[in-house]
């Protein structure tokens, strides 16, 4: 990688975990003997094309700041406080990026088994295009519904579900969140605020594995595949 590139992950771990039926926040439920965040964190960490981590938690959420420590990660450049909201959060850990980053790569906390090919993917996309997205096509036929009756029925050969990590040159994406908080526009992905500022979105092939840990059969999940790539390499995966 050309030295002058410098790619800072942003690992934006918050959320209470209603959904989940749990008093513990889903990004500190144990998966495998670890929070879940810290699989997050593992997998930028350990990728070639990484070079910082910037994570960021709920204010006052010590517990897991002190699990990542625990695991001694080289590449966390800092820890910070998020906002109320998920953009507010992803703009305080871009503030917190190092001077010498040039693109951030922007991740759920809780997308624990996502994997080292995705990350080269995406910032090789990013790389080349100026920012990029994985995504995997949307199979199911999609309704769009309104008080209750379908009004319409998408064109599914056109719709992908977006992923997470989502990789931008910095300075476009500290462009469309400190534009998003001026106009106060809310956004469910960070790229649908570079797609408002006019910008190419480049799409990679993200994965079925990369799940969202959201539901308690989604932890059951994520630790079936963590536990079959141990399986396959006879390791840690």
């Amino acid at each position: 990688m050309d030295p002058v590139l410098h790619v800072s992950a942003v690992i934006v771990a918050g959320g209470a975990g209603k959904r989940m039926r749990s008093s513990t926040p889903k990004q500190l439920l144990d998966l495998l003997g670890s929070p879940v965040v810290v699989w997050a964190v593992k997998a930028f960490d350990e990728s070639p094309v990484i070079h910082s981590v910037v994570v960021v938690l709920p204010e006052g959420d010590t517990e897991v700041e002190r699990a990542i420590a625990r695991h001694g990660f080289r590449k966390i450049h800092a820890i910070v406080a998020g906002g109320p909201e998920r953009q507010d959060s992803v703009l305080e850990g871009l503030r917190s990026v190092p001077q010498s980053c040039t693109h951030v790569a922007v991740h759920d906390g809780v997308r624990p088994v996502t994997s080292g090919d995705i990350i080269q993917r995406t910032v090789d996309a990013a790389l080349r295009y100026g920012n990029a997205i994985c995504a995997i096509p949307v199979r199911d036929t999609v309704k769009t519904v309104c008080e209750g009756r379908v009004v319409a029925t998408p064109d599914r050969e056109t719709l992908w579900q977006a992923q997470t990590p989502q990789v931008f040159t910095r300075q476009t994406l500290v462009s469309a969140h400190e534009l998003a908080r001026e106009r106060g526009w809310k956004a469910s992905d960070d790229a649908a605020l570079v797609e408002r500022l006019g910008q190419t979105v480049a799409v990679v092939a993200g994965s079925d594995q990369n799940i969202k840990v959201t539901t308690p059969i989604d932890l059951l999940l994520a630790a079936e595949i963590l536990s079959c790539r141990m399986r396959c390499k006879g390791g840690q995966p």
